[in-house]
């Protein structure tokens, strides 16, 4: 995102490690499967998504959302190369993706 440059929230407000996960960004379940026999699992946290810190909801950027991206189409001119076989890949820099 341009408006907060990724950080997710607005000027100068910091993020806080979730409450719910404790920052990890997982949830530790124990369930009861039978008597006497408990299982353990671990699941995406549901509070921060997995991301282990939140925004106060008045802190988030207006653009994202505090998802710290946002999603654009763009129209791409690419020049491909006489003699390039069937499944080549061309790199396209800084046009991933990815979550910061």
């Amino acid at each position: 995102c341009k408006t907060c440059k990724g950080a997710g929230g607005k000027d100068g407000k910091k993020t806080m490690d979730c409450g719910q996960c404790r920052g990890q960004g997982i949830e530790i379940i124990v369930k009861q499967i039978g008597p006497g026999m408990m299982q353990q699992m671990q699941a995406k946290c549901r509070a921060c998504q997995g991301q282990g810190q939140t925004i106060a909801k008045e802190d988030q950027c207006g653009t994202c959302s505090a998802q710290k991206t946002v999603s654009t189409q763009e129209v791409l001119e690419v020049h491909i190369q006489k003699g390039s076989a069937h499944g080549d890949k061309i790199v396209m820099r800084g046009m991933a993706n990815e979550a910061p």
